[in-house]
Protein backbone atom coordinates (compact mmCIF):
# COMPACT_ATOMS: atom_id res chain seq x y z
CA UNK A 1 0.00 0.00 0.00
CA UNK A 2 3.41 2.26 0.60
CA UNK A 3 4.21 1.96 -3.06
CA UNK A 4 0.48 2.75 -4.37
CA UNK A 5 0.71 5.75 -2.28
CA UNK A 6 4.27 7.03 -3.52
CA UNK A 7 3.29 6.23 -6.86
CA UNK A 8 0.07 8.12 -7.19
CA UNK A 9 2.17 11.56 -5.66
CA UNK A 10 5.14 10.34 -8.52
CA UNK A 11 2.82 9.24 -11.23
CA UNK A 12 0.71 12.71 -11.40
CA UNK A 13 3.62 14.97 -10.66
CA UNK A 14 7.13 13.87 -11.64
CA UNK A 15 6.58 11.12 -13.64
CA UNK A 16 4.90 13.24 -15.94
CA UNK A 17 7.15 16.37 -15.47
CA UNK A 18 10.18 13.84 -16.47
CA UNK A 19 8.10 12.24 -19.41
CA UNK A 20 6.55 14.77 -21.08
CA UNK A 21 8.08 18.55 -20.73
CA UNK A 22 8.60 20.20 -23.76
CA UNK A 23 9.23 23.62 -25.52
CA UNK A 24 6.61 24.55 -28.43
CA UNK A 25 8.17 25.86 -31.72
CA UNK A 26 6.12 25.54 -35.19
CA UNK A 27 3.17 23.07 -33.91
CA UNK A 28 -1.15 24.52 -33.46
CA UNK A 29 -2.98 23.54 -30.34
CA UNK A 30 -5.05 20.99 -30.91
CA UNK A 31 -8.90 21.25 -31.01
CA UNK A 32 -10.54 21.27 -27.13
CA UNK A 33 -10.55 17.41 -26.20
CA UNK A 34 -11.05 15.51 -23.21
CA UNK A 35 -8.97 12.39 -22.23
CA UNK A 36 -9.52 9.25 -19.27
CA UNK A 37 -7.28 6.90 -18.13
CA UNK A 38 -7.51 3.84 -15.81
CA UNK A 39 -4.38 3.28 -13.95
CA UNK A 40 -3.54 -0.47 -13.17
CA UNK A 41 -1.02 -1.73 -11.01
CA UNK A 42 -0.58 -5.94 -12.63
CA UNK A 43 -4.63 -5.97 -13.15
CA UNK A 44 -5.45 -4.40 -10.36
CA UNK A 45 -6.97 -1.24 -10.90
CA UNK A 46 -5.96 1.26 -8.55
CA UNK A 47 -7.24 4.78 -9.80
CA UNK A 48 -8.33 7.19 -12.60
CA UNK A 49 -7.09 10.17 -14.26
CA UNK A 50 -8.35 12.53 -17.03
CA UNK A 51 -6.55 15.42 -19.33
CA UNK A 52 -8.83 18.34 -21.13
CA UNK A 53 -8.04 21.50 -22.74
CA UNK A 54 -10.50 24.24 -23.16
CA UNK A 55 -10.24 27.45 -24.76
CA UNK A 56 -11.29 30.81 -23.17
CA UNK A 57 -13.25 33.55 -24.87
CA UNK A 58 -10.74 35.82 -24.28
CA UNK A 59 -8.02 34.49 -26.07
CA UNK A 60 -6.43 32.45 -23.06
CA UNK A 61 -6.72 28.71 -22.15
CA UNK A 62 -7.03 26.24 -19.45
CA UNK A 63 -5.00 22.82 -19.32
CA UNK A 64 -6.59 21.04 -16.83
CA UNK A 65 -5.10 17.01 -14.85
CA UNK A 66 -7.08 15.14 -12.43
CA UNK A 67 -5.81 12.18 -10.96
CA UNK A 68 -8.01 9.92 -7.80
CA UNK A 69 -7.82 6.48 -6.44
CA UNK A 70 -11.04 4.55 -6.53
CA UNK A 71 -12.28 1.09 -6.19
CA UNK A 72 -11.17 -1.05 -3.46
CA UNK A 73 -7.67 0.68 -2.90
CA UNK A 74 -9.59 3.60 -2.38
CA UNK A 75 -11.22 2.32 0.89
CA UNK A 76 -7.54 2.06 2.10
CA UNK A 77 -6.46 5.62 1.42
CA UNK A 78 -7.98 8.77 -0.70
CA UNK A 79 -5.70 10.24 -2.93
CA UNK A 80 -6.87 13.01 -5.31
CA UNK A 81 -4.21 15.46 -7.23
CA UNK A 82 -5.61 18.23 -9.55
CA UNK A 83 -3.31 20.49 -11.76
CA UNK A 84 -4.82 23.63 -13.57
CA UNK A 85 -2.85 25.57 -16.33
CA UNK A 86 -4.42 29.12 -17.39
CA UNK A 87 -2.30 29.89 -20.55
CA UNK A 88 -1.39 32.00 -23.49
CA UNK A 89 -0.04 30.84 -26.69
CA UNK A 90 1.45 33.17 -28.37
CA UNK A 91 4.08 33.30 -31.24
CA UNK A 92 3.76 29.62 -31.52
CA UNK A 93 4.98 29.03 -28.03
CA UNK A 94 2.80 28.17 -25.15
CA UNK A 95 3.44 30.62 -22.32
CA UNK A 96 1.98 29.90 -18.73
CA UNK A 97 0.20 32.60 -16.49
CA UNK A 98 -0.84 30.47 -13.42
CA UNK A 99 -0.62 26.95 -12.47
CA UNK A 100 -2.24 25.11 -9.55
CA UNK A 101 -1.82 22.22 -7.58
CA UNK A 102 -4.24 20.78 -4.73
CA UNK A 103 -3.77 17.41 -3.32
CA UNK A 104 -6.59 15.41 -1.65
CA UNK A 105 -9.07 18.91 -1.23
CA UNK A 106 -6.32 21.46 -0.44
CA UNK A 107 -4.25 19.58 2.22
CA UNK A 108 -1.33 20.62 -0.05
CA UNK A 109 -1.13 23.17 -2.67
CA UNK A 110 1.20 25.15 -4.83
CA UNK A 111 0.27 28.33 -7.03
CA UNK A 112 2.27 29.60 -9.42
CA UNK A 113 2.13 33.24 -10.87
CA UNK A 114 4.12 33.88 -14.19
CA UNK A 115 6.02 37.50 -14.84
CA UNK A 116 6.73 37.37 -18.44
CA UNK A 117 8.17 40.95 -18.30
CA UNK A 118 9.97 40.68 -15.34
CA UNK A 119 11.07 36.76 -16.26
CA UNK A 120 9.94 35.11 -13.05
CA UNK A 121 7.62 33.31 -11.34
CA UNK A 122 6.47 33.37 -7.72
CA UNK A 123 5.98 29.80 -6.37
CA UNK A 124 3.30 29.36 -3.19
CA UNK A 125 3.75 25.98 -1.82
CA UNK A 126 1.39 26.47 1.23
CA UNK A 127 2.75 29.23 3.60
CA UNK A 128 6.24 29.78 2.11
CA UNK A 129 6.46 31.71 -1.13
CA UNK A 130 9.68 30.92 -3.39
CA UNK A 131 10.27 33.57 -6.43
CA UNK A 132 13.56 32.61 -8.85
CA UNK A 133 14.08 33.42 -12.72
CA UNK A 134 12.65 32.00 -15.81
CA UNK A 135 13.84 31.44 -19.27
CA UNK A 136 11.33 32.05 -22.13
CA UNK A 137 10.48 28.55 -23.15
CA UNK A 138 9.89 27.55 -19.47
CA UNK A 139 7.29 24.91 -18.67
CA UNK A 140 5.25 24.51 -15.57
CA UNK A 141 4.40 21.32 -14.31
CA UNK A 142 1.06 20.11 -15.79
CA UNK A 143 1.45 21.91 -19.27
CA UNK A 144 4.22 20.29 -20.65
CA UNK A 145 2.18 17.47 -21.20
CA UNK A 146 0.02 19.53 -24.10
CA UNK A 147 3.94 20.55 -24.91
CA UNK A 148 4.65 17.47 -25.90
CA UNK A 149 2.01 16.63 -28.14
CA UNK A 150 2.39 19.75 -30.21
CA UNK A 151 6.37 19.12 -30.58
CA UNK A 152 6.37 15.97 -31.27
CA UNK A 153 3.58 17.25 -34.04
CA UNK A 154 6.05 19.47 -35.34
CA UNK A 155 9.01 16.46 -36.22
CA UNK A 156 11.13 16.57 -32.83
CA UNK A 157 11.79 13.23 -30.62
CA UNK A 158 14.40 14.13 -28.21
CA UNK A 159 14.59 17.02 -26.42
CA UNK A 160 16.10 18.74 -22.52
CA UNK A 161 13.31 20.34 -21.26
CA UNK A 162 13.24 23.56 -18.48
CA UNK A 163 10.28 23.36 -15.90
CA UNK A 164 9.71 25.41 -13.47
CA UNK A 165 8.75 23.41 -10.13
CA UNK A 166 7.73 24.57 -6.53
CA UNK A 167 11.10 26.04 -5.65
CA UNK A 168 13.12 26.14 -8.38
CA UNK A 169 13.95 25.71 -11.78
CA UNK A 170 14.89 22.17 -13.11
CA UNK A 171 16.09 20.50 -16.75
CA UNK A 172 14.88 17.14 -17.64
CA UNK A 173 15.83 14.89 -20.49
CA UNK A 174 13.31 12.36 -22.64
CA UNK A 175 14.40 10.67 -25.59
CA UNK A 176 13.04 8.40 -28.14
CA UNK A 177 13.22 4.75 -27.99
CA UNK A 178 11.18 3.41 -30.89
CA UNK A 179 7.35 3.69 -32.72
CA UNK A 180 5.09 0.62 -32.19
CA UNK A 181 1.41 -0.12 -33.58
CA UNK A 182 -0.86 -0.82 -29.79
CA UNK A 183 -4.10 -1.83 -29.31
CA UNK A 184 -6.13 0.00 -26.89
CA UNK A 185 -9.88 0.12 -25.59
CA UNK A 186 -10.62 2.63 -28.54
CA UNK A 187 -8.32 1.35 -31.28
CA UNK A 188 -5.49 0.65 -32.72
CA UNK A 189 -2.74 3.40 -32.99
CA UNK A 190 0.40 3.68 -34.58
CA UNK A 191 2.30 5.19 -31.87
CA UNK A 192 6.14 6.89 -30.67
CA UNK A 193 7.64 5.59 -27.79
CA UNK A 194 9.55 8.02 -25.48
CA UNK A 195 11.31 7.33 -22.39
CA UNK A 196 12.79 8.93 -19.12
CA UNK A 197 15.01 6.87 -17.34
CA UNK A 198 17.45 7.47 -14.49
CA UNK A 199 18.67 5.08 -11.34
CA UNK A 200 15.68 5.26 -9.49
CA UNK A 201 12.95 5.33 -11.58
CA UNK A 202 12.03 4.12 -15.51
CA UNK A 203 8.57 5.72 -17.29
CA UNK A 204 7.54 4.83 -20.91
CA UNK A 205 5.01 6.58 -22.94
CA UNK A 206 3.04 5.93 -26.10
CA UNK A 207 1.89 8.86 -28.10
CA UNK A 208 -0.54 8.08 -31.12
CA UNK A 209 -0.05 10.28 -34.17
CA UNK A 210 -3.77 9.93 -35.09
CA UNK A 211 -5.08 11.22 -31.85
CA UNK A 212 -2.37 14.56 -31.96
CA UNK A 213 0.31 12.29 -29.99
CA UNK A 214 -2.18 11.98 -27.35
CA UNK A 215 -0.42 9.20 -24.81
CA UNK A 216 -2.52 5.93 -24.58
CA UNK A 217 -0.34 4.47 -22.79
CA UNK A 218 2.12 5.49 -19.82
CA UNK A 219 4.06 2.75 -17.98
CA UNK A 220 6.12 3.88 -14.46
CA UNK A 221 8.84 1.29 -12.78
CA UNK A 222 10.01 2.62 -9.59
CA UNK A 223 11.25 0.43 -6.53
CA UNK A 224 10.25 -3.03 -8.57
CA UNK A 225 6.77 -2.49 -8.88
CA UNK A 226 5.33 -1.41 -12.05
CA UNK A 227 2.09 0.84 -12.80
CA UNK A 228 0.15 1.69 -15.81
CA UNK A 229 -2.09 3.87 -17.53
CA UNK A 230 -4.29 2.74 -20.02
CA UNK A 231 -6.60 5.60 -22.13
CA UNK A 232 -10.28 4.68 -21.83
CA UNK A 233 -12.02 7.59 -23.95
CA UNK A 234 -11.27 10.33 -25.62
CA UNK A 235 -13.53 12.91 -27.01
CA UNK A 236 -12.57 16.04 -29.11
CA UNK A 237 -9.27 14.74 -30.97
Amino acid sequence: MKKIHRFFITFFIALFTASFCLPIYAAKLPADFTARYEIKKGFIKIGTAQRSLKRKSNGEAVYTSDSKTTGFISSFFKEHILQTTRFRFENELIKPLVYFYSRNNGKKTVEQTYDWQKKIVRSQRNDKLFVYDIPDKVQDQSIYQLSLMLDLADGKRNFTYHIAENVRLVDYRVKQIGSKKITTDIGKFNTVVMQVKNSKITTTIWLAKALSYLPVKIEHEEGGATFTAYIKSVSGL
